[in-house]
């Protein structure tokens, strides 16, 4: 039986990526790991990168775990990326703090988005990841509100395609900000 949200990797389009450390470990220790992932993402996407077939639209860099909405143009091209991402991260990960072994539970996962609503949706749960929001360093909310702070390798057109404008981006983090409240409160 195939496992939950990895049977779609083939599919073109949007795919929500993610994945944890393993046993609660932090996955980024510091900021300098994360410019670390950050780092060997982009020697992947950008000019010359080595994976060809995809796009990243929004990255979240928590603690323990990663988000990222990847598109895919060619099949097998998200497998490609991730697999490359996180070897490579792992290794960082392991000589520089001296341990050894595998840094995640298993597999990335990932998840197929099927309509606009679902990019919608997603790209603001990943920009709003951080329980400080959107404006937190490691997401790239910023990068979508101020062309200026945009990488090379982040394909902000590609999420913000679910949108009519900025305003409506804007609008949608508002009350998607709202909602979480509102459930973190109530639910």
């Amino acid at each position: 039986m195939p496992r939950r949200n990895v049977s779609d990797r083939t599919r073109r389009g949007p795919h929500h990526v993610y994945n944890r450390a393993r046993d609660g470990r932090a996955a980024f220790r510091d900021d300098a790991d994360r410019d670390a992932f950050l780092g060997l993402l982009a020697a992947r996407l950008g000019r010359g990168g080595s994976i060809a077939g995809v796009q990243v639209s929004a990255v979240c860099l928590m603690t323990t775990h990663f988000h990222l909405i990847v598109w895919q143009s060619e099949s097998g091209a998200l497998t490609r990326l991730m697999n490359s991402l996180t070897i490579a991260y792992v290794r960082y990960y392991n000589r520089k703090y001296g341990t050894s072994g595998p840094l995640f539970a298993g597999p990335f996962r990932s998840r197929h988005l099927r309509s606009q609503k679902d990019l919608r949706w997603t790209t603001a749960y990943v920009h709003a990841n951080h329980p400080t929001g959107p404006t937190y360093r490691y997401s790239t909310h910023n990068a979508y509100v101020d062309e200026h702070l945009r990488p090379g390798w982040l394909a902000a057109e590609r999420g913000l395609s679910a949108f009519t404008d900025m305003n409506d981006y804007e609008s949608y983090m508002r009350a998607h900000a709202i909602r979480a409240e509102l459930n973190a409160r109530f639910f």
